[in-house]
C-alpha cells in the first residue's frame, strides 16, 4: 500500500487496516518523512516512526508509561462474556512488559537469573538437540517451516527454561496464539472468546506449577517465583498468585513469539537469495550479523504502545495526557538518517546491531540473547546439513498475521535439499488449494 497524501493530511492512516498490515514499509517511509509523530484518527493513537523520536520515548519511562493495553478493547456486547470467562481464572495484572520502574525493576530481578550466560549455554545445548531432531524430519521434502520448526523449537526451549512438560507442544502453541490474537488486531468475537478461555486454561496450568513449587521447592523457575520478595513502601512481601501467573505468561509467550517470527524471516531470505545461503555456508562466522540484519529489516515486534502520563511534546507535536503512543521499531529500523540504504539487506553495515527490534533501555527484551542464540543454532544446523533451501513454487502467499504490533509469516513452504541427496518430492496437496 502506498499512503496517499490525503490519508496523511486527514489523519486517515489506520494501523488496523489489513492491507497496511500486510505491506507496512511504504507507509512507514511516508509517515517518517512527512509526519514522524502522526495522529491516526481511525485508531485514536499517535504513531511515532523516526529513530531519534522512538529512542526519546524509550528513554522517558515517566512520561511514556509501559502500563498500557496491548489488545484491542472488546465491544460492549463482549465485555460481560469476557468478564465471566476471566472470573474463572485470576485477574490480569501488569508485571514485566506492562509495568514501569521501580516495580518493573523488581520483577525483572526475579527472573533475570534464568537468562544468565551460564544458563543460556545450557539452553543452547538443548536447542541444538531439539534442532537436530526436528531437522532429521525435514530433509528432502516440502515442509511448512513455520509449523515444523520455527514454532516447535522455541516452544521446546522455553518449556525447558521454565521447567514445563516438554511433551505439550501443541497445547503451548495454541495458548501462545490465544495470548497474541488480539494484539494490534481487530478480532472476530467468537475467536476472542475462544482465546480468553485458552488463557484461563493457561493460567490454571501455571497455577498448578506454582502450587507444586510451594509444596516441593527447588531451583526451577516457579520455585524462584514462590521464593521471591519485592518491596513496596516500607514492607517486603511475596509475589501474589496474579503476579506470578502474569510473569509466567509474559516469559512463556515472549520466549516463543519473537523467535518463531525471526526464524521464518531468516529462512525466507536464505531461500529467496541462494547466494546469501552459500555465503553463510562458506563463512559461518557471519551468522550473528546476518541475524541482526534480519531483525532490523523484519522486526518481529513492529512496535509497542505507551500511555502518556502528562501533557507533553514529541518533536513538534503536542500530545495530551492519557493519549496512547505507538512507537514503531520497524519504521525506526529503516530510518535513512540512521541506517544507510535502509531497505537494503547488508549484514556488513557498521551499525548492524543498533536496531531497535528488541527495544532499548529499561524494557530491553530480557529474552533477546536466547532468541539470538536459537536463530544461530538453527542457521548453523541448516548450513551444516543442507546444500540449499528452495521455496516451494506456488505454495507461498507470504501472508502475515493480522497485527500492526506483531509481524510474522503464517506459513513458509520450503524444500531443504541435503548435501548427500538433492532429490525431493512435493506432496500433491502443496500449492493446490
Amino acid at each position: 500500500m502506498t499512503t496517499s497524501e490525503s490519508a496523511l493530511t486527514d489523519g486517515g492512516v489506520d494501523p488496523y487496516d489489513p492491507t497496511l498490515q500486510q505491506c507496512p514499509v511504504p507507509t512507514y517511509h511516508a509517515l517518517r518523512s512527512s509526519a514522524p509523530v502522526y495522529y491516526s484518527k481511525p485508531a485514536g493513537v499517535y504513531i511515532v516512526t523516526r529513530y531519534d523520536l522512538v529512542e526519546a520515548v524509550l528513554r522517558d519511562t515517566q512520561t511514556f508509561s509501559n502500563n498500557c493495553p496491548r489488545e484491542d478493547p472488546p465491544s460492549q456486547a463482549m465485555e460481560q462474556e469476557i468478564a465471566g470467562i476471566r472470573a474463572e481464572g485470576w485477574p490480569h495484572v501488569p508485571t514485566l512488559a506492562t509495568q514501569d520502574p521501580p516495580l518493573h525493576s523488581q520483577y525483572r530481578a526475579v527472573v533475570t537469573p534464568f537468562f544468565s550466560p551460564a544458563r543460556i549455554r545450557a539452553y543452547e545445548a538443548r536447542a541444538k538437540e531439539v534442532c537436530d531432531r526436528l531437522l532429521d524430519r525435514l530433509a528432502d521434502r516440502a515442509v511448512d517451516f513455520v509449523t515444523e520448526l520455527a514454532e516447535p523449537l522455541p516452544i521446546q526451549v522455553t518449556a525447558e527454561l521454565m521447567s514445563l512438560d516438554t511433551s505439550m507442544t501443541d497445547t503451548y502453541r495454541r495458548w501462545t496464539k490465544d495470548a497474541t490474537v488480539a494484539v494490534g488486531n481487530h478480532v472476530e468475537e467468537q475467536r476472542r472468546l475462544e482465546a480468553e478461555r485458552g488463557l484461563v486454561e493457561m493460567q490454571r496450568y501455571f497455577h498448578d506449577r506454582i502450587e507444586q513449587a510451594r509444596r516441593a521447592p527447588g531451583s526451577d523457575f516457579f520455585s524462584a517465583l514462590v521464593e521471591a520478595r519485592i518491596t513496596e513502601g516500607d514492607r517486603e512481601r511475596p509475589l501474589s498468585n496474579e503476579e506470578m501467573i502474569s510473569l509466567s505468561r509474559q516469559l512463556f509467550v515472549g520466549g516463543i513469539e519473537t523467535t518463531t517470527k525471526l526464524l521464518a524471516e531468516a529462512v525466507r531470505v536464505l531461500a529467496e537469495e541462494p547466494a546469501r545461503y552459500q555465503e553463510l555456508a562458506t563463512d559461518p562466522e557471519g551468522i550473528p550479523r546476518f541475524v541482526e540484519e534480519v531483525l532490523r529489516l523484519a522486526s518481529p515486534a513492529q512496535g509497542i504502545p505507551r500511555r502518556v502520563t502528562t501533557d507533553t511534546r514529541l518533536g513538534d507535536v503536542p500530545i495530551p495526557a492519557g493519549s496512547t503512543v505507538i512507537i514503531m521499531y520497524a519504521a525506526a529500523n529503516r530510518d535513512p538518517e540512521f541506517f544507510e540504504g535502509p531497505d537494503d539487506f547488508d549484514s556488513g553495515r557498521p551499525n548492524v546491531r543498533r536496531h531497535l527490534a528488541f527495544g532499548k533501555g529499561t524494557h530491553f527484551c530480557l529474552g533477546a540473547p536466547i532468541s539470538r542464540m536459537e536463530a544461530r543454532v538453527v542457521l548453523d544446523g541448516l548450513i551444516q546439513r543442507f546444500q540449499r533451501l528452495e521455496l516451494v513454487a506456488g505454495a507461498n502467499d507470504f501472508a502475515y498475521e493480522p497485527s500492526f504490533i506483531l509481524r510474522g509469516l503464517t506459513s513458509l513452504w520450503v524444500r531443504l535439499l541435503s548435501r548427500t541427496d538433492e532429490s525431493t518430492e512435493v506432496p500433491d496437496h502443496v500449492g493446490r488449494e
